[in-house]
């Protein structure tokens, strides 16, 4: 299997003003908690424990091999559409549509 990087935070906050920054690297673990949180619940990650205990997210990232082939696949569906709102990423409201993608995956497999 080759593994590769499938989304990291520096990835965000470089992309951003520096005086966005700070922000986008918030914005990111905002999201990224609520997110890891779901694929724990969903046994999506190889590694339950990923994710819990992120030091400095600004070194943050996910590979393939951290994903089970069924959370990698949810991801490569949902990961472009997904764009919560700055100061709405706390909420996992804006998981509807990966939950939606994941029933449908499992209810046709």
């Amino acid at each position: 299997m080759e593994d590769f990087v499938i989304d990291a935070c520096c990835w965000h906050v470089e992309a951003e003003d520096p005086r966005f920054k700070k922000r986008a690297l918030e914005h990111f673990r905002a999201r990224y908690t609520i997110l890891l949180e779901f694929y724990r619940e969903q046994q999506l990650l190889r590694d339950p424990e990923f994710g819990l205990h992120v030091h400095h997210w600004s070194d943050f990232e996910i590979r393939k091999s951290d994903l089970t082939p069924e959370g990698f696949e949810l991801f490569n569906w949902c990961l472009r559409k997904w764009n919560p709102a700055f100061g709405e990423a706390h909420t996992d409201q804006h998981l509807t549509p990966w939950k939606r993608r994941l029933s449908r995956m499992r209810r046709a497999a």
